[in-house]
Parts: structure tokens; C-alpha cells; sequence
């Protein structure tokens, strides 16, 4: 018996997904296997979008859910605290002097670098 593996990277969410194995032999002959359902729901949690990249005044950050934001220096001073909703929200760093910072977003740290 073979095995076989697929990774669908975008599968459909919040719906069945539908996958049918067809195998051709080497001499052209095919099999059609039985058509297999999989419900996919996902569920993504602060996966933000942050832009312009480099930044000078103002970050765009997209959410898919609200979130605290800390901005801390290359220390790990905290320097300032934002709440972000779902959607687009815009963060004022026209304070932040040229460099390299941490964005916090609900745990999880990025890069920010302003110009």
C-alpha cells in the first residue's frame, strides 16, 4: 500500500475543501479513489500587517482582532502602549528618534524601524 501526503497552503475556510486522488501508472492507466471532504476553520489570532516599512511618522497596523501594542527601544524599554482594534489602525511615531525598535502586539514581537 503507498501513502500519499498533499499540503493545500490555502485551503478554503470556514467551509468542506474537496480532494480526489487520481494515480497514473507508468504504462498510462489510471485510478480515480473516492472524493474526501475536510472542514477547515481556521482560526487566526493577531496576525498584524505593519507598514510602511521603514516608517517616519505614522505605522499602519491591520488586525484581525483587538490588541495591546508596546513599543520598546533596543534595551527593552517600554516607551509607549497603544490599543489596537480589528482593521486598520494608525500609530503616531513622530517621537521615536531615528532607529531600530520592538513592536510587542499581543505577545509576540516584530521590527520597527524608524527613519
Amino acid at each position: 500500500m503507498a501513502n500519499y501526503n498533499l499540503l493545500d497552503n490555502h485551503p478554503g475556510n470556514g467551509h468542506k475543501n474537496y480532494y480526489r486522488l487520481t494515480q497514473v501508472d507508468y504504462n498510462g492507466q489510471s485510478e480515480q479513489f473516492d472524493i474526501i471532504t475536510i472542514d477547515v476553520n481556521i482560526q487566526v489570532d493577531h496576525v498584524p500587517f505593519v507598514y510602511p516599512m521603514p516608517a517616519t511618522n505614522v505605522i499602519n497596523i491591520v488586525m484581525t482582532n483587538d490588541a495591546a501594542l508596546s513599543i520598546l527601544n533596543v534595551n527593552g524599554l517600554k516607551l509607549s502602549n497603544h490599543s489596537l482594534k480589528k482593521g486598520k489602525n494608525n500609530v503616531n511615531i513622530s517621537g521615536l528618534t531615528k532607529g531600530v525598535y520592538s513592536l510587542n502586539i499581543a505577545g509576540k514581537n516584530s521590527k520597527l524601524i524608524a527613519e
